[in-house]
């Protein structure tokens, strides 16, 4: 066997034991993401710190000013919910909940995780949806750094 090929069999079986004894499938966390973009109409990781998102899945359509998208996080959250895409019900709780300076009190707290529940528009309907906001690994105080994960939740009517 040529040495090249000892030395990559080698590594090979090195990478596939340390993966096996720190139980880390790297296949499997590509599935993982998969499910998780099929089941959230919404993933972003948001920084409360700096007000900035980084979109990891979302529709292309819900990305245009009438739905509210803007550069910082705080003004696309305020502008979805007064463009009209927040049942006008909803408007109240969903505002306050969203608002910059409360989600950094909230998680600054300690609380590990925000629920909001909100009736948004899909089409000429509003549908029920959930968003949550939960810390990233690299969440600190002084850096709040979060996932914003948003989905529809069907009632049993809608089934």
């Amino acid at each position: 066997m040529d040495l090249w090929k000892l030395a990559d069999k080698r590594m090979y079986d090195a990478k596939s034991e340390h993966y096996r004894k720190s139980g880390m499938d790297r296949r499997g966390q590509n599935d993982a993401h998969k499910t998780l973009c099929s089941m959230y109409t919404k993933i972003l990781k948001i920084n409360l710190t700096e007000d900035s998102y980084q979109i990891i899945n979302m529709d292309i359509d819900e990305q245009t000013v009438e739905k509210g998208f803007a550069n910082r996080i705080s003004t696309w959250l305020s502008d979805f919910g007064t463009s009209g895409q927040v049942h006008p019900e909803d408007l109240k709780g969903y505002k306050e909940k969203t608002d910059l300076k409360y989600m950094q009190d909230y998680f600054c707290s300690g609380k590990k995780n925000l629920t909001i529940f909100y009736r948004r528009k899909f089409g000429n309907e509003y549908k029920r949806a959930m968003m949550q906001i939960v810390p990233a690994p690299d969440y600190e105080p002084n850096f709040q750094s979060l996932f914003l994960y948003v989905n529809n939740v069907n009632s049993v009517d809608d089934n």
